[in-house]
């Protein structure tokens, strides 16, 4: 600023141009200038500082936010694991007997539990009383999630919500694994299917929706697609 008004005053003075145009001369016209840089460049300093104020800001409120769903998430699962086991432990502490059946539905209620904090995906839908049901029939049921349908269409997960259901309520005997992938693979999820004495069958469900028996593909129908 300092030099441009310096500038404007050597030129004014060596010009010849009528300083009487300008009240006080081209010196007072000179500061002026110099004086209006000086508060531009002012104004550009606090606009950034505003800007940057603001972007702290919102950081701290989406911090806040992501806090505050994290805990009504917390408190959420505490309700819903006191009505899944409350009814057993009150009737356990009213002196009912533990047999063998009480420490089966044990086993079964350690299952759910277990269902539900490692393959949230699968919560609300028919997975976790088919995963119930086949470990009443005696098999070893285990549910994963690693996040591949977090933010995949509705009708993805229902068709892999409906290969799993398929394996599970057909299982009599020996294990199966139900895994979401992590995002970002062409396999969102897998059925492995061990029956006692026999090889594994492996069942994929890929991303547009073809579900791979065993290596056999059997592809989305146009009807899935629409449903995209």
């Amino acid at each position: 600023a300092g030099l441009g008004a310096v500038g404007l005053a050597l030129w004014g003075a060596t010009s010849g141009v009528d300083t009487h145009l300008f009240p006080g001369g081209w010196p007072v016209l000179a500061l002026g200038i110099g004086t209006t840089e000086l508060f531009t460049r002012w104004s550009r300093r606090q606009v950034e500082r505003i800007a940057q104020t603001n972007d702290r800001t919102r950081q701290v409120l989406l911090a806040e936010a992501r806090q505050r769903i994290a805990l009504e998430s917390r408190r959420e699962h505490s309700r819903y694991v006191a009505d899944i086991v409350r009814p057993f432990l009150e009737q356990q502490v009213s002196g009912f007997p533990f047999t063998p059946a009480t420490s089966a539905r044990a086993a079964r209620l350690e299952g759910r539990l277990r269902d539900d904090l490692r393959a949230r995906c699968f919560r609300g839908t028919d997975i976790a009383r088919a995963a119930t049901d086949a470990r009443a029939r005696g098999v070893a049921v285990e549910l994963l999630d690693d996040g591949g349908l977090d933010d995949a269409p509705r009708a993805l997960h229902e068709r892999v919500v409906a290969t799993a259901l398929r394996s599970l309520d057909a299982a009599v005997d020996g294990a199966i694994v139900v895994r979401v992938l992590p995002p970002g693979r062409e396999t969102v999820a897998t059925v492995v299917a061990s029956p006692p004495d026999e090889e594994p069958r492996r069942t994929e469900i890929l991303g547009d929706g073809t579900v791979v028996y065993d290596g056999t593909a059997v592809r989305a129908t146009r009807g899935w697609e629409v449903a995209r």
